[in-house]
C-alpha cells in the first residue's frame, strides 16, 4: 500500500509519456522506457516511482524534501540492472536486480568465454543483487547489521584524468576529525574539526550496515583514468580493515560511504591549520 494522506506528481502518472515528461522536469533522462510501477520503498507512506528503462531510474517521493531522482547502476563497468521484482518480506521493500552487460559491450565479455560454455557462464555470472533505500541511496540489503566499536575511519582519495578531489579525511571515535585537502578541493591545506553528533552517528550506522569487515580488500573497474579510494577502519580491539577501490565503485554500500564522508568536507566546520608540505 502506498501514498496515504498526500498526493503528489507521482500519484497522477498514468502513461509512459507522462513518466518521461516527469523525469525531464526533474532534470533527468531515461531511454527505452519499458514500464513503470509505484510502490513505497522507504516506508514513509508515499508512492515512489520505479522506471524500467536505460538506466533503471527511481524517483523517491518526500513530502518535505521534494522528489529525488536516482539512477541505479551495478558497481561494475559498462553494465546495467534489470529489475526482476520487489520483495517486501523483510519489512522494507527490496529491489531484486540482475546485472546485464550493455549490448554495445557484450561482445567483449563473450570473447573471454569459450564458445561451448558461453551461455552457461554468462547466466551463472549474473547473481541477483538485493538493494534497499537507506542512507539517502540504494545499498545492499542487510537483515542483521553488526555493531562495531570503531576507533577511527580514514578515507583517502586520488586524482583522476580530470578534477577528482584528492584528500585524506580521518574521523575519530571522539568525533574529532583531521582533513588534509589536496588538489581540486577548493582550498588546500590541513584542517581540523569536530563532526556534529548526528552526522557522526549516521556514519557509524552506515559502516555497520554495509558490514565493512565482510567486504573484499580490493576492487577495480575495467577502465582507465579513474580515481582510487583507500578506506581504513581501525576497531577498538586493534583490528584493521583496509580497502583499496580503483574507480570507487566497489559496492553500493561503499559508494554510499564515500559519498557520506565526502559531504563532510562541506557540511562540517573546519579550522584551517597549515599548508600541506
Amino acid at each position: 500500500m502506498v501514498a496515504t494522506g498526500y498526493s503528489g506528481p507521482i500519484d497522477s502518472l498514468q502513461t509512459l509519456e507522462e513518466v518521461r515528461r516527469f523525469i525531464t522536469t526533474l532534470g533527468g533522462h531515461v531511454a527505452n522506457v519499458d514500464t513503470f510501477l509505484k510502490t513505497d520503498l522507504d516506508n514513509n507512506g508515499l508512492a515512489d516511482l520505479i522506471v524500467k528503462g536505460d538506466p533503471l531510474t527511481i524517483v523517491m517521493n518526500s513530502n518535505s524534501a521534494g522528489d529525488k531522482l536516482h539512477y541505479v547502476y551495478p558497481p561494475g563497468f559498462a553494465s546495467e540492472y534489470l529489475l526482476m521484482g520487489v520483495d517486501s518480506s523483510g519489512g522494507q521493500q527490496q529491489l531484486l536486480l540482475k546485472t546485464s552487460k550493455k549490448k554495445k559491450y557484450l561482445h567483449y565479455s563473450q570473447k573471454r568465454i569459450p564458445e561451448n560454455n558461453k551461455d552457461t557462464a554468462l547466466r551463472e555470472a549474473q547473481p541477483i543483487d538485493t538493494l534497499v533505500y537507506r542512507f539517502n541511496g540504494f545499498i545492499e540489503y542487510n537483515a542483521a547489521p553488526p555493531r562495531y566499536k570503531i576507533k577511527s575511519v580514514r578515507l583517502a582519495t586520488t586524482t583522476c584524468l580530470g578534477t577528482c578531489p584528492e584528500y585524506n579525511l580521518v574521523v575519530n571515535s571522539d568525533r574529532t576529525a583531521d582533513y588534509n585537502a589536496g588538489y581540486y578541493t577548493g582550498k588546500s591545506g590541513h584542517f581540523t574539526g569536530i563532526i556534529d553528533e548526528r552526522s557522526f552517528n549516521e556514519l557509524m550506522q552506515l559502516i555497520d550496515y554495509i558490514h565493512v569487515q565482510s567486504l573484499s580488500e580490493n576492487y577495480a573497474i575495467e577502465a582507465t583514468d579513474y580515481p582510487t579510494a583507500i578506506l581504513k577502519v581501525i576497531f577498538e580491539d586493534g583490528q584493521e580493515k583496509l580497502i583499496q577501490d580503483y574507480g570507487m565503485r566497489g559496492t553500493h554500500g561503499l559508494r554510499a560511504l564515500y559519498h557520506f564522508i565526502d559531504k563532510l568536507r562541506s557540511s562540517q566546520e573546519w579550522i584551517w591549520d597549515r599548508k600541506i608540505k
